[in-house]
């Protein structure tokens, strides 16, 4: 069991979990902001085709939502939208994305692109939301986490071990756990989610070397977020902190804040971040989170100058 200490400027309370990636969060003055890593902004993305052009593309489909049989043109313009945002984020310059049929992008980068992170950032959901746990889970709460890290380990192992028989049992319990998580919290009324978040930046804390990502809340998050932290209080219950679904935090709040709640309306999520992880994460909570899943069917150089 790892505990985490925060100084008296970080306002609010951790039980920190032992996986690959481990959260905390804690609350900062407005002024880290100017901190992070700097931002390199691409140029406006396209949405023609170029040519001539030499580079990379990507074939990305987009899968309809629950109960729809197929991807609504409002749908598939909004991921659009989200997946300019991230192509910009990242600095690429030169971009282009266009809409191929009812439910296909073609995302053309240029050639000096670092298309593995490209790959790992334009489809990812981006999912990110605060819960309030509920009343009496506490015990549960301790024991699906221990669980948790033993399947995690185990994960780890079979990887090394390439088991084909043992890595879809493992999978398949780490899915029925991350579950029964999700079960023991319940969505503040409207749901603190990540589009409320106005600004998000990889940082470095002043001691030690792990990366970290600073969000800024808009006014309506700031809000969200200190009545959810006001009512926890002092109450042993956690906010749980969801990214794509999975808890990655559960903190508690100090009971010093059960009348005004924490406010400032800047946070952190903090932990073994190394930073590429930190810097990706950030890109993806700024652009907004994806309407629907988006997955690549195609990667394929190119390079095409015949434009008649």
């Amino acid at each position: 069991m790892k505990f985490t200490h925060f100084s008296i400027f970080q306002k609010i309370q951790s039980l920190g979990r032992m996986q690959i990636l481990t959260f905390v969060l804690t609350i900062f003055p407005l002024a880290i902001a100017s901190c992070g890593l700097p931002q390199k902004a691409g140029s406006e993305v396209s949405s023609s085709t170029l040519c001539p052009f030499a580079g990379t593309e990507l074939t990305m489909i987009v899968q309809p939502e629950a109960g729809a049989s197929s991807v609504t043109p409002k749908v598939l313009d909004n991921v659009k939208t989200v997946l300019k945002k991230r192509v910009t984020e990242l600095g690429i310059s030169g971009a282009s994305i266009q809409t191929k049929g009812q439910d296909r992008l073609i995302v053309q980068l240029p050639s000096k692109t670092d298309i593995a992170l490209a790959e790992r950032v334009l489809p990812t959901k981006g999912q990110l939301e605060l819960r309030s746990q509920k009343r009496g889970t506490e015990t549960q709460l301790f024991a699906f986490q221990s669980s948790h890290r033993e399947l995690k380990a185990m994960e780890e192992h079979l990887r090394q071990s390439s088991d084909g028989q043992a890595i879809p049992k493992n999978q398949e319990a780490l899915k029925n756990n991350n579950e029964a998580i999700a079960e023991l919290f319940e969505s503040t009324i409207p749901p603190l989610t990540g589009k409320y978040i106005e600004d998000a930046y990889a940082e470095t804390p002043q001691v030690g070397s792990n990366w970290y990502i600073g969000i800024k809340f808009a006014q309506k998050g700031d809000q969200l977020f200190t009545n959810l932290t006001k009512r926890l209080a002092g109450t042993g219950q956690s906010i749980g902190i969801f990214i794509n679904n999975e808890l990655v935090s559960s903190p508690t709040v100090s009971k010093d804040y059960a009348q005004k709640g924490i406010t400032g309306g800047q946070a952190q999520i903090s932990g073994d971040f190394t930073k590429q992880q930190a810097s990706d994460l950030a890109v993806e909570l700024k652009s907004g989170e994806l309407p629907a899943t988006v997955k690549i069917l195609e990667t394929r150089s190119v390079n095409n100058h015949n434009c008649s």
